[in-house]
C-alpha cells in the first residue's frame, strides 16, 4: 500500500585511552603477549591430548563431527541446530542467494508463490488500537459468515484484539491456518451498535500477483505484477485482455519493487510481446548444459506498443523480462537501473522436517548474451548497494561508470548499446521524487503510525452515503477534492496522534502528495484496489513519464 524510501543509521566507536598514568607500554609487550597467547593455545590442547585418535568419513565429514560434539563437547547442544547454522555456513560462501530455508519458512514462500494461503478472508487496518475490517473477501469464509467492511474483530479465540498495540504480525499468525480449521472471532459491528460471535472456517484465500489492470487514459493501459508466482501468467493474460476489450491500445508494464518468482512465469509473459522463435533469454551453468527459451507463435500483444517500469528493486524474472524486451528492441525500459540479480536458483526438499535448500544452479543472460548479475563476494555488502546507490545520488541521475566497454552489447535488431554487470540500465531514466519528502510525510505515511490510511477509514465509515454516489473510478477520481476542509480534517487528526508539521513550508512541500494517498486510500475502501492506483498512478511521475516513452 506505500512506496518506502530506503534508511540507515550509523554507529560511531570511539576508542578511549586505557594506558596508566606513569606506565610507559614497552614495544615488546605485544610480541610477549602474542608468544604467551600461542603457549596457552598449545597449552589447552595437550592438558588433554585425547584418548585415540579420530577418523571420518570424508563423504559424511560433517555428520560425523556433529556427532562428536554432541558426544563429547562440555554443554549440552541443540545437534538440529548445529546442522542448520553448518549448511547455513555452507551456503554464505557460495553466493547471496544460495540459502537454507526453515520450515516456517518454506510454507510461507510456497504460499506467497502459489498464490494462495488458508485464512479467514478480510483484508484489515489497525484503527485506534482495534483490528478493524477494511474488506472482505467475495464469497470468502468470513463474509458467508456476516462479517462486513468496518466491523471490528475484538478478539480472535481466547486473543484479544483491541486497547493495546497490534502488530500486522501478529494478525496475521491469528488468522492464518490450516484450511479447514476452525476459528472463532468476537465482531463489534458500529454502525448497529451490537456484538456477535462468528465461527468462521478456515478457506482457500487467493493472493494475485497482479495488483492491478487499469486504463490510465482513453486508449493507455498499465498492468502491474506484484512477483511471478504459479498464476501469474494466467492472471497477467485474462487482465490484458479486458484491457484490451476496454479500448487498449498500448501498455505499460509496472514492474517496480517486483523481486522475481518462477523463470517459466517471465518467459511466458515476454512471450507475449515477442515474435515467433525470438530469444527471451538463457540459461547455463557448470552441472547445467544451456538452455534457450524462445518466443512461440502464440503471442496476443505482439504488435501492441510496450513501455517496462522498473526501479532498483526490480530483481530476477523482472530482470529476465526487462532484458527481454531491451534486447530485441521491442519497447523502452523506463524508470532506474535494476537490482542484478542474474543467478537461477532451484528449490530442493522439503527435507524430513519441512526444511528446504534453495540453491544457484545457472547464471541466466540476456538475447544479447549480457550477464546482469552485480558483484558478490569478499569485502562487497551485497543488500547494502541499494542503499549506496541511493546516498551516491545514483537514484537521483544514472551512473556512467556503469556504462563501461567491457560489459557493453548491442540490441539485436537495431545495434543499440547495452550493458551488463549490475542490472539492466533504463533506456529513458527518471529520478526518484522527492519534492514532498519532510518529516511530516515521514511521519504521517510511517506503518507505525499509519495515519494516512486510518484517517481515510475514519473519512469513509462516516461518509458512505456520499461516497456511494460515486458509481465508477472514473468518476470518483474526477469528482472527488481533497479540499482545504478535508485537509484541515487530516492535520486535525494527525494532530490527535502527536504529529505536525514543523512549519508553513513543511506543510506545504508535503500536501499534494499526501493529498493524492489519501485521495487513493479513500478509493481503495470504496472500489477496492482499482480505486486505489488508478489515483495513486495517474500522478506518479515515473508513469506520466512513462505514458510519453512509447516508440510507436
Amino acid at each position: 500500500m506505500s512506496y518506502n524510501q530506503p534508511g540507515n543509521q550509523f554507529n560511531k566507536f570511539n576508542e578511549g585511552n586505557n594506558n596508566r598514568q606513569g606506565v610507559k607500554p614497552s614495544a615488546f609487550f605485544p610480541l610477549l603477549f602474542a608468544a604467551m597467547l600461542a603457549i596457552g593455545v598449545m597449552l589447552g590442547y595437550a592438558i588433554n591430548p585425547g584418548s585415540g585418535s579420530s577418523s571420518f568419513d570424508p563423504n559424511d565429514k560433517l555428520n560425523s563431527v556433529i556427532s562428536l560434539i554432541r558426544k563429547e563437547y562440555v554443554d549440552k547442544v541443540d545437534a538440529e541446530d548445529l546442522t542448520n547454522k553448518a549448511i547455513e555456513g555452507m551456503l554464505k560462501d557460495l553466493d547471496p542467494h544460495s540459502v537454507y530455508l526453515s520450515p516456517k519458512l518454506v510454507k510461507e514462500t510456497n504460499e506467497e508463490l502459489a498464490g494462495q494461503f488458508g485464512g479467514v478472508g478480510i483484508q484489515f487496518i489497525i484503527y485506534n488500537d482495534t483490528l478493524s475490517v477494511s474488506h472482505t473477501v467475495k464469497k470468502g469464509p468470513a463474509e458467508k459468515k456476516g462479517i462486513q467492511a468496518f466491523d471490528r474483530i475484538l478478539m480472535v479465540g481466547k486473543k484479544k484484539f483491541t486497547g493495546k498495540k497490534i502488530t500486522n504480525e501478529q494478525v496475521f499468525e491469528a488468522l492464518r491456518g490450516e484450511v479447514g480449521t476452525p476459528v472463532t472471532l468476537k465482531v463489534y459491528r458500529p454502525s448497529t451498535g451490537k456484538t456477535f460471535e462468528a465461527k468462521v472456517v478456515r478457506g482457500v484465500i487467493p493472493v494475485p500477483s497482479v495488483d492491478c489492470a487499469i486504463m490510465l487514459s482513453q486508449n493507455v493501459g498499465m498492468i502491474r505484477i506484484s512477483q511471478f508466482g504459479e498464476n501469474t501468467f494466467a492472471d497477467f493474460l485474462n487482465e490484458a485482455r479486458k484491457l484490451k476489450d476496454m479500448g487498449m491500445k498500448k501498455l505499460i508494464l509496472d514492474l517496480r519493487d517486483n523481486g522475481g518468482g518462477y523463470l517459466e512465469q517471465a518467459q511466458n509473459i515476454a512471450d507475449q510481446f515477442l515474435k515467433d522463435r525470438v530469444k527471451i533469454v538463457y540459461t547455463k551453468g557448470h552441472n547445467q548444459g544451456r538452455q534457450d527459451y524462445l518466443a512461440s507463435a502464440t503471442g496476443e500483444l505482439e504488435d501492441m506498443p510496450l513501455v517496462v517500469l522498473v526501479n532498483h528493486n526490480s530483481a530476477s524474472a523482472s530482470e529476465i523480462v526487462a532484458g527481454a524486451i531491451q534486447d530485441n528492441d521491442r519497447g523502452a525500459i523506463v524508470g532506474r537501473r535494476t537490482f542484478g540479480k542474474g543467478l537461477v536458483q532451484q528449490q530442493f526438499g522439503p527435507f524430513d522436517d519441512g526444511s528446504a535448500l534453495r540453491l544457484t544452479v545457472s547464471r541466466y543472460y540476456t538475447p544479447s548474451g549480457r550477464c546482469i548479475q552485480k558483484p558478490y563476494g569478499n569485502g562487497i555488502d551485497y543488500y547494502h548497494e541499494s542503499i549506496d546507490r541511493f546516498e551516491n545520488d545514483e537514484f537521483y541521475k544514472p551512473d556512467s561508470s556503469k556504462c563501461v566497454d567491457s560489459l557493453k552489447c548491442l540490441t539485436i535488431n537495431k545495434k543499440r548499446k547495452v550493458y551488463g554487470g549490475g542490472g539492466i540500465m533504463p533506456d529513458v531514466f527518471v529520478p526518484l521524487d522527492t519534492s514532498f519528502n519532510t518529516l511530516f510525510y515521514a511521519r504521517v505515511s510511517h506503518p507505525e503510525k499509519n495515519i494516512i490510511n486510518a484517517f481515510a477509514f475514519q473519512y469513509v465509515e462516516r461518509n458512505k452515503s456520499r461516497l456511494s454516489d460515486f458509481k465508477t473510478t472514473t468518476k470518483f477520481n474526477v469528482s472527488f477534492i481533497v479540499d482545504e476542509s478535508l485537509w484541515s480534517a487530516f492535520k486535525e487528526y494527525a494532530s490527535s496522534k502527536g504529529v505536525k508539521p514543523d512549519n508553513e513550508a513543511d506543510e506545504m512541500r508535503a500536501k499534494r502528495w499526501i493529498s493524492v494517498l489519501i485521495k487513493a486510500e479513500i478509493g481503495r475502501l470504496t472500489f477496492n484496489n482499482e480505486g486505489y492506483y488508478l489515483i495513486r498512478m495517474i500522478n506518479d511521475t515515473e508513469v506520466k513519464r512513462s505514458m510519453n516513452s512509447f516508440w510507436n
